[in-house]
């Protein structure tokens, strides 16, 4: 059964119209639940397509997305980092390389990431190559206490479960809409307890961001999003 208001929402965003948080929680909450078909799923991802979203809806998204799934804590004033590449570069293996030699400095860096959405490989697909990565929410705090790190696979950690279901209507187009991407990271970087985050942005011709002043355009909305959550 879908709640009404999820539709409704769903419907204001069609119309390019703002939707106030809880009706975002319900959409995020009903996806979250598998009270949405993928019809409606299909027309909440396109909705981003075709109205910019506003820095406000990015935040509201990325911290419906993580209450609704598993949230990890920490003591307070510890620093808990994280460095994340938002993608679209084949085999780029940077992330799995820093996150033990950050570790290896006495820093803390539970480190989660998903698989590949626009290209072929990514940070998943490369640890996948040498060592498991489908950690239990139990083995991530053991990592984390001996090592002070670990790399997971978020799929199966139950962090944001909304985004895993919004990636399979986006995926078979191969696009993902920006927004979407920012309130996905930032999301699981909250769901994971983390205060500290890098935010790697490759630009190039082939990379998700062509041009520098793009890639500022991105920091200034990572860094909204960040300071809000």
């Amino acid at each position: 059964e879908n709640s009404s208001a999820s539709y409704e929402a769903i419907r204001k965003k069609m119309r390019g119209e703002t939707i106030t948080y809880d009706e975002m929680f319900a959409i995020i909450k009903d996806i979250s639940e598998n009270k949405l078909d993928d019809t409606m799923m299909t027309y909440y991802v396109a909705s981003s397509f075709f109205y910019p979203t506003t820095d406000e809806e990015m935040y509201q998204t990325a911290k419906a997305m993580a209450e609704c799934g598993v949230m990890f804590k920490y003591p307070k004033g510890e620093i808990i980092a994280d460095k994340h590449c938002i993608g679209g570069v084949p085999g780029n293996e940077t992330t799995m390389i820093l996150i033990p030699l950050i570790a290896s400095l006495g820093i803390k860096i539970p480190k989660n990431f998903s698989k590949s959405i626009t290209s072929p490989a990514a940070t998943g697909e490369c640890v996948e190559v040498l060592m498991q990565s489908e950690l239990k929410k139990t083995d991530i705090i053991k990592l984390v206490e001996k090592h002070g790190c670990c790399l997971a696979w978020n799929g199966n950690l139950n962090l944001a479960p909304a985004n895993d279901r919004i990636i399979k209507v986006s995926a078979p187009l191969g696009m993902e809409p920006y927004a979407r991407m920012i309130s996905s990271i930032m999301a699981k970087n909250y769901a994971m307890g983390i205060n500290h985050c890098l935010i790697d942005i490759p630009v190039g011709p082939t990379a998700k961001v062509s041009s520098v002043e793009e890639a500022k355009d991105w920091k200034k909305k990572f860094e909204y999003v960040g300071k809000k959550l």
